[in-house]
């Protein structure tokens, strides 16, 4: 049946397994509980098809034209929808374990809400409600997801690598994510889960961090310079809820379950970063782990370094007025010599 004209074909209840549809004209059709396991469906027309609670497992929809198909509860596990059409979609409450949606156009489609190990890489999907997707494992490296909504999402261990997030809502669960060379610049992260998140080379410029757990979080670039370190730190210093006492850079001591309000348990490492001219005006750092970072220029004024670990850190041109440190502490004279006062107790 390649290339057959079938428009508004009346299929429900059948059994369709491994037939050959390639280029076929399915516009309007219905195919309501039809097995099609194994169909070949390769460039499709399928606009305005009703699909629901169809088995497409094993199916061939490589460019398949799916533009406003209703395949709400379908089983698509598996499938692989690469650089597909699918705006106007229904996928609510399709099984989506492990699709392969990479280069696909999203917008605007009704997804479900269980895309664990899903593969989205490059997909489209700026502006889209995530509301409380389970993305666990989900590959989304070069994902579009701008100004995506991702309220209670799941997406812990996901890969983001490279993914534009840019003002997206993630308030989300994002323990073991590696979001490495990811765009977060004005994402809003407040009460997002970063346990164990891979933030390297990030760009969080402008990004909202209020009470986010950031436990153990390896914030450390690979690229001095790249990382949007700078914006880091002051939005950590000056979030409410957010204490970097007793940090240990040099800890390895981790256990399974994340804490739920504190950030001081685990380390977070922020060795050999690059931070020139950062404002940390009134930044609390007491006890932080803040050896070898490169702060030239930085402004610590009225900063609380409290016990801090400065070892090897370059602080060429820093400002210190004012900011308080233990009087035994490692560098005191030095960091006296800049401006700091030995007030801590």
């Amino acid at each position: 049946m390649e290339g057959a004209d079938l428009v508004r074909v009346d299929a429900d209840v059948a059994y369709m397994t491994g037939a050959n549809l390639k280029g076929a004209n399915l516009t309007d059709a219905q195919f309501w509980e039809v097995v099609m396991k194994d169909v070949n469906l390769e460039g499709a027309d399928l606009r305005e098809a009703f699909v629901s609670k169809t088995d497409l497992r094993g199916a061939n929809m490589w460019k398949a034209d799916l533009r406003g198909a209703d395949m709400a509860h379908a089983v698509l596990s598996d499938l692989d929808l690469r650089d597909t059409d699918l705006r106007g979609v229904d996928l609510t409450h399709a099984n989506m374990r492990g699709v392969d949606l990479r280069d696909a156009d999203l917008r605007g489609v009704e997804l479900p809400i269980f895309l664990e190990s899903a593969d989205l890489r490059g997909a489209n999907m700026e502006g889209m409600s995530l509301i409380g997707a389970r993305l666990w494992h989900a590959n989304l490296e070069g994902a579009n997801l701008k100004f995506a909504n991702l309220t209670s999402a799941y997406l812990s261990a996901a890969n983001l690598q490279g993914a534009d997030l840019q003002g997206a809502r993630l308030t989300s669960h994002l323990d073991g994510a590696d979001l490495s060379n990811a765009n977060l610049s004005n994402a809003n992260l407040s009460n997002a889960n970063l346990w164990r998140a891979l933030i390297h080379n990030t760009n969080l410029s402008g990004a909202d961090l209020r009470n986010a757990n950031t436990s153990g979080v390896d914030f450390s670039g690979n690229h001095p310079g790249v990382l949007s370190f700078s914006d880091i730190i002051p939005l950590l210093a000056n979030l409410t809820n957010i204490d970097l006492t007793n940090i240990d850079q040099t800890s390895s001591t981790q256990t399974d379950t994340p804490p739920r309000l504190s950030i001081t348990s685990y380390p977070i490492r922020f060795n050999g970063t690059d931070v020139t001219f950062a404002d940390l005006r009134g930044a609390d750092l007491s006890g932080a782990g803040l050896a070898n970072i490169n702060f030239t220029g930085a402004d610590f004024r009225n900063a609380v370094l409290c016990g801090a670990d400065l070892t090897g850190a370059a602080l060429n041109n820093a400002d210190l007025t004012g900011a308080t440190i233990h009087q035994n502490q490692s560098r005191a004279q030095e960091l006296i010599k800049l401006g700091a006062m030995p007030a801590c107790r």
